[in-house]
């Protein structure tokens, strides 16, 4: 080979080589490109998958506290029927005894109006009985001491 031949051989090389050394930016330039854009996909995709998870917990928490509201209703609702219900039943217990007490004290007018010498008699036993209760019992702690 002369020289002249060998000249060109060597710039059909360098050609090729700058050509292969072009293509393997290019290629290495289209890889980056697709790494970044892959990069960008998975982040946006993270990103998405965040906000719903936070959304998820936003409305449980929400449902949550629906919840407890509802609850805390119906307790106090139930308390106040409750209440209602007592305060009712003593109500009708106090008037039951009122009115006891009443008919009672009417039985025991109408048998001092009917009986009157025997209501008397009933009485002063009634004392007695008491008398004799009263200072037994007294005259026993007397002794002791």
């Amino acid at each position: 080979m002369t020289q002249k031949n060998q000249g060109q051989s060597e710039r059909r090389t360098e050609g090729q080589q700058g050509g292969t050394m072009d293509t393997a930016r290019e290629t290495a330039q289209n890889v980056a490109s697709r790494v970044s854009d892959t990069a960008q996909n998975l982040a946006s995709r993270a990103s998405d998958a965040a906000q719903n998870v936070a959304s998820r917990a936003s409305d449980m928490a929400g449902s949550a506290k629906d919840t407890a509201q509802e609850w805390a209703g119906s307790v106090a609702g139930g308390a106040q029927q409750a209440w209602d219900t007592t305060r009712r039943q003593a109500s009708r217990y106090a008037s039951d005894v009122a009115q006891g007490a009443e008919n009672a004290w009417e039985g025991a007018t109408s048998f001092v109006r009917r009986y009157p010498v025997a209501s008397l008699c009933l009485a002063a036993g009634l004392g007695f009985l008491l008398a004799g209760a009263f200072s037994a019992s007294s005259s026993r702690n007397y002794r002791r001491w």
